[in-house]
């Protein structure tokens, strides 16, 4: 239908361009983080886009529901500022229809968010997370590019490396600075390797010389060395999955509350689009003289405060103040019945209320003071 066409192209196009700038502007942080460990040397140029796009369904789960509100009242707001609601009631076109409308791309919307919050997020997760135990396994060649200097740890230990063995991975003609018990330390080395060693990764440089000198005396002492292993400052990746990566069923039939609150937030969390669906509808129904945008005020306010009623609620479930049962479903239902509550016009109804009374009376006042003139 052509009515229906044109409001969803109303509502797509702003939902298309709030979701990419709200990503950009989430992804931000995102990138930030991994720059960082980029230019520290701890992660190699080639990952930094994977691990950023591995983060992408995370942020549009949580942005989704916001951006389809906001996008719903601006191509609503549109059509009543320019009358074009009004002439729609008047060609049969009502307000319930157009409810009917929003709820079924909600639907759609909520469909989308069950397919990132069941089963997108947690892949990604776990994506992530043979990642970094790929990174933390690499060989010390990749951590080193070969004729650069790199930052290898917090306190401003820095290496070096000619070049690297293409067979083994190990760098080779090697040069490190560090500084260790006060003193400013310079080893030379044939070859270095990187190796696990009680859960976290040493470099290992064999046949080499170990240059000491004091900070506080200014002595010097020279060492040759066999082999010297030094502990790298590298990120060790987890041992375990992130509770956001593991599957639904595993979270729902573990005996930890907060692993069976993940599950239930996955659940019920894609139901907010149904909320915001109606409220948009809700708030949108004034006069062209309001303006286009008026609603966009009230709609934010009420999407941040029902955000922070369900995770206050979702967080005191996770807590054990309230109990599994108790989570935020009928809040989802109690959001519905006000705005569709908030939908009727009560001073309409009052009115009419008032004339019918009014008709009611009247006869009895009139047949009353007929009475008494006579």
């Amino acid at each position: 239908m052509i009515i229906q066409r044109y409001i969803l192209r109303l509502v797509a196009i702003p939902f298309l361009f709030i979701s990419l700038l709200i990503t950009a502007l989430m992804l931000a942080e995102v990138f930030g983080e991994v720059l960082t460990r980029a230019l520290g040397g701890t992660l190699p140029g080639g990952a930094v886009a994977l691990l950023i796009l591995l983060e992408v369904p995370a942020v549009l789960l949580e942005l989704m529901p916001g951006a389809f509100f906001l996008s719903s009242v601006i191509a609503l707001g549109q059509l009543s500022a320019s009358s074009e609601r009004v002439v729609l009631q008047a060609v049969g076109y009502s307000d319930n229809r157009i409810l009917s409308l929003m709820l079924s791309v909600a639907a759609l919307v909520t469909g989308l968010l069950f397919f990132f919050s069941l089963f997108l997020v947690p892949w990604s997760g776990q994506q992530v997370y043979q990642l970094e135990r790929v990174l933390a396994e690499r060989p010390a060649a990749e951590l080193v590019q070969p004729g650069e200097f790199a930052p290898v740890g917090p306190d401003g230990s820095t290496l070096h490396a000619r070049r690297s063995d293409p067979d083994t991975g190990d760098l080779l003609d090697v040069f490190m600075a560090y500084v260790q018990d006060d003193e400013q330390r310079l080893v030379t080395a044939q070859r270095a390797r990187v190796e696990r060693q009680d859960n976290a990764q040493f470099l290992v440089l064999t046949d080499g010389e170990l240059l000491r000198e004091s900070l506080e005396d200014d002595t010097l002492e020279k060492n040759i060395f066999e082999t010297l292993s030094l502990r790298l400052e590298i990120p060790e990746a987890s041992t375990s999955l992130s509770r956001s990566a593991q599957p639904i069923a595993e979270l729902w039939e573990s005996s930890n509350m907060r692993d069976k609150t993940e599950a239930q937030q996955r659940v019920l969390y894609p139901f907010t689009a149904l909320v915001f669906a109606v409220w948009a509808v809700t708030l949108t129904r004034y006069t062209p003289r309001s303006g286009k945008n008026a609603a966009v005020l009230p709609a934010v306010i009420i999407y941040v405060l029902y955000m922070y009623l369900m995770r206050t609620v979702n967080i005191n479930v996770r807590n054990e103040a309230f109990p599994l049962w108790a989570n935020y479903w009928w809040l989802h239902i109690l959001a519905i019945m006000m705005a569709l509550l908030f939908r009727f016009d009560f001073k309409g109804w009052l009115t009419n209320l008032w004339w019918q009374f009014y008709e009611r009376v009247r006869p009895t006042r009139a047949e009353s003071g007929g009475g008494s003139s006579t």
